[in-house]
């Protein structure tokens, strides 16, 4: 379609639509937020136009579930969104046919799009248009791209594996160099295909040398899964930790741990803890996934499992979560670690980092130290008797070390928040420049239409509404200027919040 009916062949496509089959719902999608910003504008005068809901990257999240919603069960048969709701979001129980008014060259994103409505409840066939314009370099490749996916996919049948063949691959970039060095598009496809038959030969040797039959699995599942298992360690600590804390916390609260071979244990679980109407004798159970998938008879402990998740509840409520004693090799002098969670917002109200600063406080010298503190809370306390004399000298001195604790983490948090406010200066910087050459581009786009359009009156032409339309979407382009630099200004303020001590142990040297 020529360039300049894009967005009229949009409008009459809705309008057909709505007419035909007034009960159907369309969900649109563009890649840009301007683009967004130019539809709405441009369909104003329809009317559906107060029927259209929208999604974009600064919609908040309760707001999301709003739209999503209304969309879902109201009046509402339009959503046009940017791909900041191509995740997250369920539509399929309430429509079945998209629209992408701008195609993103990845394949992956638009998965990502057609899975809102292509998904397990979906009834209806799903209908999909996408407006491309013809015979341009762009259509020509993403049809390329398309068909080679396909191939591929026909070829290994996994989905995930074979859209993360586009993953590396920079395809503006590549149109972008062709274009400048007045490459014709059969150039920049032989590229692009070049780069994709690489890739897909090393997927293949990977299949060869592999035995998991990963067409078993859909894109969705597999991201999903693989968030899972390069998360949870991080989340939940290796098998050795969630062990050593499920012995120590179900001894804590009066139950017993029993050891009864290699990879096999059980449990007599505390008041609470166990499920409601079951014995209190847990297992035999192991914390050992391989060994679990061996032995169907054994309870694999994983680290959501409701007793495990019921006992981590318990320790954050109860008061000895709060205190600690570790006796330690490498501890010197007694003192106290103190666990600060520290956190900064920005002026929108935005969490931009959160952490927690453990501080060691000797007795003696009141000499506050964070690397020694981060030792002190990742090493093992040694079985051994405290020495009472050093446990008075702490407990005596505890007013005195939480004043210098407090006044060392009060230094920390102005050191951070100054990195993070110099940090976000920058960032803001950068972006009130490239706002402001946008403006600049459009203020000038707009002024141009108007100049032809007074130039037409000046002939003769009635051109009074076109004018006065043109002027309205200029003072429409300066208001959301203004409120963007209002935004960037908020987001340039950094907040340090108070500091709070989650927790602390006492801890004395052997």
């Amino acid at each position: 379609m020529p360039v300049d009916s894009k967005a009229q062949k949009v409008r009459r496509f809705i309008s057909q639509l709505l007419e035909e089959q007034p009960d159907e719902k369309l969900l649109l999608f563009t890649e840009y937020r301007d683009t967004l910003d130019y539809l709405l504008e441009y369909v104003q005068d329809e009317p559906w136009t107060d029927e259209i809901l929208v999604i974009h990257g600064d919609v908040d999240k309760d707001e999301r579930t709003r739209i999503e919603d209304e969309f879902n069960r109201g009046q509402s048969r339009l959503l046009f969104a940017t791909d900041a709701a191509s995740e997250g979001i369920d539509l399929q129980h309430s429509c079945h046919t998209m629209a992408n008014y701008e195609l993103p060259w990845n394949p992956n994103r638009l998965e990502q799009r057609i899975g809102r409505i292509h998904r397990y409840g979906q009834e209806e066939e799903v209908k999909l248009w996408n407006f491309l314009f013809d015979d341009t370099r762009e259509s020509e490749i993403f049809e390329m791209l398309q068909t080679k996916v396909e191939e591929i996919r026909s070829q290994l049948g996994n989905t995930a594996d074979v859209l993360g063949i586009l993953d590396d691959i920079d395809v503006d970039s590549l149109i972008m160099e062709s274009i400048e060095n007045d490459e014709p598009p059969s150039a920049t496809k032989e590229e692009l295909e070049e780069m994709i038959e690489e890739r897909q030969r090393t997927l293949e040797e990977w299949y060869e040398r592999s035995l998991v039959d990963t067409s078993t699995f859909d894109a969705e599942s597999r991201r999903q899964i693989q968030e899972v298992v390069d998360e949870s360690e991080d989340v939940y600590g290796s098998e050795g930790d969630i062990r050593g804390f499920f012995e120590r916390a179900v001894e804590a609260f009066g139950g017993e741990f029993e050891n009864r071979g290699t990879n096999l244990y059980q449990a007599e679980l505390p008041d609470g803890i166990n499920s409601p109407g079951q014995d209190a004798t847990f297992g035999p159970f192991t914390f050992d996934r391989d060994f679990a998938m061996d032995h169907e008879d054994i309870t694999y402990l994983a680290p959501d499992t409701d007793v495990l998740q019921r006992l981590m509840a318990r320790v954050l409520e109860d008061e000895r979560g709060e205190v600690g004693l570790k006796l330690l090799p490498f501890v010197d002098t007694p003192g106290i670690t103190y666990n600060y969670r520290v956190a900064f917002e920005d002026g929108t109200g935005d969490v931009i980092r959160e952490e927690t600063i453990p501080v060691f406080v000797d007795a003696a010298q009141e000499d506050a130290q964070q690397a020694l503190g981060e030792r002190v809370v990742e090493g093992d306390s040694v079985a051994a008797k405290p020495d009472i004399d050093d446990l008075r000298t702490v407990l005596d001195a505890q007013s005195g070390l939480r004043a210098a604790a407090d006044r060392y983490v009060s230094v920390r948090v102005n050191e951070i928040k100054n990195h993070l406010q110099e940090k976000r200066y920058e960032e803001t910087a950068r972006e009130l420049e490239n706002l402001e050459e946008y403006a600049q581009a459009e203020r000038e786009r707009i002024e141009s239409f108007i100049e032809e359009y007074e130039r037409k009156a000046d002939a003769g032409s009635d051109m009074d509404i076109a004018i006065r339309g043109q002027q309205e979407r200029l003072e429409q382009l300066e208001h959301r200027i203004e409120t963007r630099r209002e935004e960037l200004r908020r987001r340039e303020q950094i907040i340090s919040l108070a500091p709070e001590v989650e927790n602390y142990s006492l801890t004395l040297p052997l």
